[in-house]
C-alpha cells in the first residue's frame, strides 16, 4: 500500500463533523468514484504537486497513477516521500509527452486553472484517453451571478486572476458554460456538471461552512504570519493574503466557484 500523507490544499465542502484534512479527502474521493474505475487501470492527474491525492488514488483503488505537475519541486517532493513504485509515478512532463491513447481515465483537482484555455487543454486529454477513457474535473469558474456588465464584478474577476496568477481569460472563457462547450467541441459526451458549492449551500448536511472557511479561519488566525515580501501563506497552496480576501469577497457574493465538476467519456 502506497504511503499516507497529508493532503495538499484544496477547497472542499465540509459536512457536519467535517475538519479540514476530512473534508479534503471526501471532496477526492467524490471525484474518484465519478471515473468507475476497474482494477489495473490505468489513470493520469494533471497537476498532482506533492502527490498526496494521487496517493488518495491509489489506497482508493487498485489502479496505477501517474501524476504530472509544472512545477519540479513539488515533483521532487512527491518523488521522495511516495518511495516511487509500480503503483504510481511523478513527473515535470506535460501532456503531449505521453503517447495517445495511454490512459483509461484522467482527472484533475483545480489544476487547470493556470493554463490558457480549456479548449487547449481537453484537446490533450482527448488525445491522452483511450476510446471510452473518463474524465473527471474540478475546475475554477466564474457563476452565472457574476454579471460582465458590472464594472464592480470585472475587476474583483481581474484581482483574483492577478493575484491567484492564473493568468487571464475572457469572463465567458473561465465559465462552467463555456467549460461544458469545449469538451463537446473535444468529442467528450458529458454525463455530469455541477457547481458543487452551490449544492453544498443548500445541503441538509452541510453546517454552514462555505468552501472559502478555510480562508477566512487563516485571515482570523492572529498566529499566522503572512510573509512580507509576497504576503504568502503556503499552507493554502501559495495564495496570498490579497488572493485569499478576493476569493472571500466573491464567494460569498456566489461570484466563483472553485467546484465546478464536470464529468464524460471520451466518444
Amino acid at each position: 500500500m502506497a504511503t499516507r500523507r497529508t493532503h495538499d490544499f484544496h477547497f472542499a465542502r465540509f459536512y457536519r463533523g467535517d475538519k479540514l484534512d476530512i473534508a479534503l479527502a471526501h471532496h477526492e474521493h467524490y471525484l474518484f468514484m465519478k471515473l468507475r474505475l476497474k482494477p489495473g487501470m490505468r489513470v493520469l492527474e494533471v497537476g498532482c504537486r506533492s502527490g498526496a491525492a494521487a496517493l488518495e488514488l491509489v489506497n482508493f483503488a487498485d489502479v496505477a497513477v501517474v501524476g504530472i505537475d509544472r512545477n519540479t519541486a513539488k515533483i521532487e517532493e512527491a518523488s521522495i516521500d511516495n518511495k516511487l513504485n509500480s503503483s504510481h509515478n511523478f513527473g515535470s512532463l506535460s501532456p503531449d509527452y505521453f503517447p495517445p491513447e495511454s490512459f483509461d481515465a484522467i482527472y484533475s483537482i483545480e489544476s487547470l486553472r493556470y493554463l490558457p484555455s480549456f479548449d487547449m487543454v481537453y484537446t490533450q486529454f482527448a488525445h491522452l484517453l483511450k476510446p471510452g477513457g473518463k474524465v473527471a474535473l474540478y475546475e475554477w469558474c466564474w457563476t452565472s451571478t457574476l454579471d460582465p456588465g458590472n464594472a464592480e464584478h470585472r475587476r474583483l474577476a481581474e484581482l483574483i486572476e492577478d493575484a491567484t496568477k492564473i493568468g487571464h481569460r475572457t469572463l465567458e472563457q473561465r465559465s462552467m458554460p463555456y467549460a461544458l462547450a469545449a469538451l463537446r467541441r473535444k468529442n467528450f459526451v458529458v454525463l455530469e456538471y455541477n457547481d458543487l458549492a452551490a449544492e453544498n449551500s443548500t445541503s441538509s448536511r452541510s453546517i454552514g461552512s462555505e468552501w472559502y472557511s478555510p480562508l477566512e479561519a487563516a485571515l482570523g488566525d492572529s498566529r499566522v504570519t503572512w510573509e512580507v515580501q509576497d504576503q504568502s501563506f503556503t499552507i493554502l497552496d501559495g495564495l496570498s493574503k490579497d488572493a485569499v480576501t478576493a476569493l472571500i469577497f466573491a464567494g460569498r457574493f456566489k461570484l466563483f466557484t472553485p467546484m465546478a465538476m464536470f464529468v464524460g467519456y471520451k466518444s
